[in-house]
């Protein structure tokens, strides 16, 4: 099964409130304590895992303007 990419921290967290099936979220470990954290509640708060990870891991996954987030899932 092929995973898509939802990036920046706003389309995640919006993925997160929604509902939507999300294998996991990658936060850089660079990304400000309280952007950090407000991702990780609500990641908790619906049972996925969050993996704190170098910046260069996210931008080897994906293009463009990520922010430091980016959550994997599944495709249609």
């Amino acid at each position: 099964m092929n995973a898509e990419w939802i990036i920046g921290k706003n389309p995640v967290q919006e993925a997160l409130r929604s509902g939507r099936s999300i294998n996991k979220v990658l936060v850089s470990d660079q990304l400000q304590h309280q952007a950090s954290k407000k991702l990780e509640q609500l990641a908790k708060e619906n049972g996925v895992i969050v993996q704190k990870v170098p910046k260069k891991k996210i931008d080897q996954l994906v293009e463009g303007n990520h922010q430091g987030v980016a959550a994997s899932v599944a495709a249609y």
